[in-house]
């Protein structure tokens, strides 16, 4: 099969959200589907780097390629809906966010289905045989996030004297989520904290939830970057700028707010999934692909939101960062 050059814009992505018909031709090139847990501007920074990864390898829009995208906005109930919508088009490959791919499995045994970053261990979650080789229908990468979530445990201790009691805030729509917390507080036992887990599945049980965790004077939050926490990440940094400090994972929230994050880049992660993408499209088998973890994270502090709540950064964490944010 020959290479397709192809060239698409976020404009052009974000237009196809409610797309239905297309030229005639439009069989003649291969159709991806593309299922992002945010709505169109929280999911914009990984819809952008899926197209520039895509566009890295030749592939634009209505010319060799047709992208039809769908956002989920936060609400996992969505997935099964959003997935029935694509294959309605015939799609050749389906690239889903962590929280879709179960949804995705029920519907096909056959499309491959490529996850740019599973948000639990897939292999103990029963996606996949294995990471080296997957053996069904889906691959894709997965960022380490349990083995994350114990270093952020040891970075919220060395940040904060005496630390005793800490929150943990994740979305509890997810299994693999669920036994991600439960992995982190046996973690936390061990190390001699207590843990106060709260999962929740929408806005209203957000704020449950953080009137739950003022109640009980935690010392520090740690939240999980599920679709409706990142969807609110807003709402979760507005009421924790003054009162407690948040460790989380991805750039964007120490960027929103939180004292500091602690992940493989997700937005590269978003942009590296177009190779999957390209090598189905060229006859590759997903039960073949292995599923590739980073060999790099990032740690980004947030001196301004430190200053606000009163925390000295100790320097030997300021040496670890990738970047700081003042």
């Amino acid at each position: 099969m020959t290479r397709f050059p192809v060239l698409l814009g976020l404009a052009g992505l974000m237009s196809l959200c409610c797309t239905n018909a297309f030229a005639d031709d439009s069989r003649k090139l291969p159709q991806i589907g593309l299922i992002l847990g945010g709505s169109p501007s929280a999911a914009k920074p990984y819809a952008e780097a899926f197209i520039e990864g895509m566009r890295a390898l030749g592939y634009v829009h209505g010319k060799t390629a047709t992208i039809f995208a769908r956002y989920a906005s936060g609400d996992a109930t969505r997935h099964p809906t959003l997935v029935r919508e694509l294959m309605a088009h015939r799609v050749d490959v389906l690239v889903v966010s962590t929280a879709g791919v179960r949804a995705a499995m029920e519907a096909t045994t056959t499309i491959p289905i490529i996850c740019p970053g599973f948000g639990s261990d897939p292999v103990r979650d029963g996606l996949v045989t294995s990471l080296a080789h997957p053996g069904g229908n889906v691959t894709g990468l997965y960022p380490l996030g349990t083995e994350t979530d114990s270093k952020r445990l040891e970075f919220a201790r060395e940040l904060i004297p005496g630390l005793k009691r800490v929150a943990l805030l994740f979305e509890s729509t997810n299994p693999g989520w669920m036994a991600d917390a439960n992995a982190l507080d046996v973690a936390a036992q061990t190390s001699g904290l207590r843990l106060r887990t709260y999962g929740v599945r929408d806005h209203d049980e957000l704020r449950l939830a953080l009137s739950g965790i003022d109640k009980n004077q935690v010392q520090a939050l740690i939240v999980l970057n599920n679709p409706v926490l990142y969807q609110h990440r807003e709402t979760i940094m507005n009421w924790a700028r003054t009162r407690i400090p948040v460790i989380s994972e991805g750039k964007d929230w120490a960027e929103a707010g939180a004292l500091l994050a602690y992940s493989a880049n997700f937005v590269e992660m978003w942009k590296r999934s177009a190779v999957y993408v390209d090598k189905v499209l060229h006859g590759a088998r997903t039960a073949d692909l292995p599923i590739e973890q980073p060999s790099k994270f990032e740690l980004v502090i947030n001196q301004k939101a430190a200053k606000e709540l009163g925390i000295a950064m100790p320097q030997s964490v300021l040496v670890q960062a990738d970047d700081v944010i003042k």
